[in-house]
């Protein structure tokens, strides 16, 4: 939780070196800029801050979504490797999709049944696009 505390502060402006702790027991370290107003403003969040376990879990999730679609558009983009693969696996499941939708159609003049078609990935960026929704959706 210190380090969300951290993060808290140092997005808000606080000149801050280090926090650790638990809730009653709090140490904040201030870099040497730090003036007592922000040592107020510091105390005031730290008077305000969530230290519920489950406040600290939704953090985390959100700091891994983050770190996952940060990876995705600085990685994607300069590892061609890795992206040389996923442009494989794409055209794959691109392939598939045509494939699967000549079957639906063939069952659906056979049947009474109708059998919903898959939408086609898109472009590239389009799939890369909806990872990134996916990622940030669960």
């Amino acid at each position: 939780m210190c380090q969300r505390l951290y993060e808290l502060l140092v997005s808000s402006g606080i000149p801050t070196a280090y926090v650790c702790g638990t809730q009653n027991n709090i140490s904040i370290v201030y870099l040497s800029n730090a003036t007592q107003t922000n040592k107020t403003n510091a105390q005031q969040i730290v008077n305000g801050f969530d230290w519920s376990d489950a406040a600290e879990q939704t953090w985390i999730l959100g700091k891994n979504k983050n770190d996952a679609v940060n990876s995705l558009n600085t990685n994607l983009s300069s590892t061609l490797v890795e992206r040389n693969s996923l442009h494989i696996m794409y055209n794959q499941i691109s392939g598939l999709t045509v494939a699967l939708n000549r079957l639906t159609d063939a069952h659906n003049l056979k049947t009474s049944d109708t059998v919903t078609k898959l939408s086609p990935p898109g472009t590239w960026a389009q799939a890369v696009n909806a990872l990134i929704n996916q990622i940030q959706s669960e």
